[in-house]
């Protein structure tokens, strides 16, 4: 039996990495309680890219003002239709400033490290009655 030590730019290459998720569109202007966001994961899941599981909601610096959803992306697809995902999020029911900045963030479940946040605005001229 033979061993082999991997050193340097070869071992970096075996490490694994978890997923990449990204939030598609631009320019997201929330306009009524309830909106949708659509999510790709970048590449398939395979023996050195693992699936991620995210909480997603809408922040006011560190509160949130929508539910948290929570995705889990784990295709092996190599179809990039086959990896986008939807979330709906519900805006809690208060007063919105459309000047105001909000974020959609992706955030590990795991860790609760952020991956990924997107500026969004809400600009609602008036309030449902729910």
């Amino acid at each position: 039996m033979t061993v082999k030590h991997i050193r340097g730019k070869f071992a970096e290459e075996t490490k694994t990495k978890l997923v990449t998720v990204q939030v598609l569109g631009s320019n997201h202007r929330i306009t009524s309680a309830y909106h949708r966001f659509q999510l790709i994961q970048m590449e398939p899941v395979s023996d050195r890219v693992k699936a991620i599981t995210l909480k997603v909601a809408i922040h006011e610096g560190d509160e949130s003002v929508t539910g948290t959803e929570t995705v889990k992306f784990e295709s092996s697809s190599g179809n990039l239709d086959e990896r986008k995902k939807w979330v709906s999020l519900v805006l809690k029911d208060r007063q919105y400033d459309k000047k105001t900045p909000y974020r959609l963030v992706l955030r590990d479940a795991e860790t609760g490290i952020e991956q990924q946040s997107v500026e969004v605005i809400i600009d609602r001229a008036f309030t449902d009655d729910f």
